[in-house]
């Protein structure tokens, strides 16, 4: 991640320990009351008595200790190869198989790395990652269309006023999948986001006003001057960056299946900021017992909440 802010849209969690605690307590999400009732949710699961017999009575008796254990369990889980299989046919493209991509989506990616200027910010090119991420994980204001309350964004925990309006720039992998987007959910359609790329400031009406327009960059966005056709080649290009293991999930399926040979963040030795949950009260210290029951939990896809 380039600069400030940390995960979220508008950079609220400092690590992946506090990103994974959010949802739950959330008044968007699941919106539980505190961790007692958290805690009693874990015991009723169908993988409780799993999570008792790994952590002991005393840990499961506990709400703020069971509550920590699986925030950390969580937190585990993402470090999984499940979250970063790349195996899209952009990868294949980028090691040298010309033939992954259709027409269409070779002169999108021409656009998308050159005059639409895509590339300044969704890197197409490794980084931290063998793969690229299609993202530099920066901050900007695109001057999205407001909806409903104004969200101040990053500059809502920095308080700098140059951050107002400010959010992470996503990886685009997978981004046919996920509409609406925006972090607002304000532009239903890739179509639609290709355009407002494109024309935003030549067709303000079209898309309204701002949350804050004091900060919006109109630097890199906004009249682009693409073509009908250049925008169209952007699109298709989107469903270049849909992972394979995706695409071949069956209904019933939980979770997609990890092609062979993908490492964990773990074996990448890569360095993601992992230190929020020593603040926790319940943080048992750097015990062996506490990487016994990490692991034993950890093992299994069915953590799920």
């Amino acid at each position: 991640m380039l600069g400030k802010g940390g995960l979220f849209h508008d950079g609220r969690a400092r690590d992946q320990f506090e990103q994974v605690q959010r949802p739950f307590f959330d008044k968007n999400e699941m919106n539980l009351p505190d961790e007692a009732t958290f805690a009693s949710l874990l015991r009723e699961s169908a993988y409780g008595k799993r999570m008792r017999e790994a952590l002991g009575e005393a840990v499961w008796k506990n709400d703020a200790q069971l509550s920590y254990h699986a925030y950390r369990a969580l937190v585990e889980f993402l470090k999984g190869p499940l979250f970063r299989p790349f195996d899209a046919r952009i990868d294949d493209y980028l090691d040298g198989d010309v033939s992954a991509l259709s027409e269409a989506e070779k002169r999108g990616l021409t656009v998308f790395k050159e005059a639409g200027k895509c590339a300044d910010c969704h890197f197409v090119v490794p980084n931290s990652w063998a793969k690229p991420l299609l993202s530099d994980y920066g901050y900007d204001n695109l001057g999205v269309p407001s909806r409903r309350a104004k969200d101040p964004g990053l500059g809502g925990h920095t308080k700098d006023a140059d951050d107002l309006g400010k959010f992470r720039a996503p990886s685009l992998r997978n981004v046919a999948l996920t509409s609406p987007y925006m972090h607002n959910g304000a532009i239903a359609t890739l179509q639609e986001v290709m355009e407002f790329y494109n024309k935003r400031y030549l067709e303000q009406e079209r898309w309204g006003a701002t949350d804050y327009p004091q900060t919006v960059n109109h630097e890199d966005m906004g009249d682009l001057k693409l073509t009908e056709q250049q925008v169209s080649d952007l699109v298709a290009l989107m469903d270049a960056f849909t992972d394979r293991s995706l695409l071949s999930m069956r209904p019933g399926d939980r979770f997609p299946a990890v092609p062979v040979g993908v490492p964990t963040t773990t074996e990448k030795r890569l360095h993601f900021p992992d230190w929020t949950h020593r603040l926790h009260p319940a943080f048992p210290g750097d015990a062996p017992k506490v990487e016994r029951v990490e692991g034993t939990l950890l093992n299994s896809s069915s953590l799920r909440p």
